[in-house]
């Protein structure tokens, strides 16, 4: 029994650091994914949710420092019972929430593991139960457990709690310092744009009494279709809802993956402050001098963008895209997204907003 319950220590603690960890390194992440539930859980049960949805990066740090410090308390047994009885609620908390996406789908990635391990409803669900197996055995044995010395237990939980907060901060302030999603640097958008697979079939036929499958639909006469096979299911690209269009209503993604382009993104213009835009504007001067091809991309509209370009005091070309598309490319907003033929070469934080010849450095 003692290894079981060392084996269960080591497992829930471990996994809690490492939940953790993957989502602090991208707080907005979490924070999105703590909105969705919210603005869903408002519409089927309650009002009430909608007060949450203003606080959700606030709570996307409470938690996730929350799952780091616990864990790292469960590995020192520093206040062991708080810590499992802690455990036990956070792990509650997080199976009714993977229940209710596993039975309605309306939510189809939890987000557990951020963005690094994405799982589907039903998997996050086992998951959450494996860990409430593990944990109701801590609690059982709870008095079992001997306490780390207290004074310096605190200062390692102390430590770990400001430096957990620190980093949030500073993965706030600036871009994730790991970026686990699909326009991370390096990647290349059109490739991934066609990485896709078909579904694998076969066609089930029927002449006179006989039945047959084949690979290809059969052309010569005198074959009855039955059913279609599903011999291996394909997949979506990884990218697949880069889409961009200008004004008149024409998609501009193709033209925009060829030669140089630069992104000054905003996924909603009228939170972008005065003095962001200032510096905004400051670069899309600079570059409009050079030969790389300036963008406006937004999932504000037009009109925004309009006026937006008139604060800025400069006429560039503007695409629209969906909203939650930049919630993916960029955790800033403003934001900076450099390409080349398709290849995301920089990124930036609006707080890290770079000079032309670090732009022309990398082109």
């Amino acid at each position: 029994m003692k290894l079981i319950i060392q084996f269960c220590r080591f497992f829930v603690g471990g996994l809690f650091i490492f939940s953790g960890a993957v989502k602090i390194v991208d707080p907005i992440g979490t924070a999105i994914k703590l909105d969705e539930y919210f603005i869903i859980f408002s519409d089927n049960f309650s009002p009430i949710f909608e007060v949450f949805i203003p606080h959700v990066v606030a709570l996307s740090i409470f938690i996730t420092t929350l799952e780091i410090v616990l864990g790292l308390a469960l590995l020192f047994l520093y206040q062991p019972r708080t810590t499992i009885y802690l455990l036990f609620g956070q792990i509650v908390f997080f199976t009714i929430l993977t229940f209710y996406s596993f039975k309605t789908g309306e939510v189809t990635d939890c987000g557990c593991f951020g963005d690094a391990i994405p799982l589907d409803p039903e998997q996050s669900f086992y998951k959450d139960l494996i860990l409430l197996v593990l944990i109701s055995i801590l609690l059982f044995y709870r008095n079992q457990l001997p306490s780390f010395e207290f004074k310096k237990g605190s200062i390692i939980v102390g430590i770990a709690t400001i430096n957990c907060l620190l980093f949030a901060k500073y993965n706030l302030d600036h871009l994730p310092i790991k970026d686990f999603r699909p326009y991370k640097i390096g990647v290349n958008i059109s490739e991934k744009r066609s990485d896709g697979k078909a579904d694998v079939v076969h066609y089930k036929m029927k002449r006179d009494q006989e039945e047959r499958v084949f690979e290809k639909y059969p052309m010569e006469g005198g074959w009855e279709y039955v059913d279609i096979v599903t011999i291996e299911e394909g997949r979506l690209p990884t990218i697949n809802d880069f889409n961009l269009f200008d004004r008149e209503g024409t998609e501009t993604t193709d033209s925009l993956l060829k030669g140089v382009t630069l992104f000054l993104i905003s996924q909603n213009i009228d939170d972008i402050p005065k003095e962001e835009i200032e510096r905004l504007g400051k670069l899309a001067k600079e570059s409009t001098t050079t030969s790389i091809s300036t963008v406006l991309l937004t999932g504000s509209g037009f009109d925004k963008s309009d006026h937006l370009l008139k604060q800025m005091g400069i006429q560039l070309p503007v695409s629209v895209i969906d909203e939650v598309v930049i919630k993916a490319m960029i955790r800033s907003n403003p934001g900076i997204m450099l390409l080349k033929d398709g290849v995301v070469k920089g990124k930036w934080h609006i707080n890290d907003i770079p000079s032309l010849s670090t732009i022309n450095e990398l082109i």
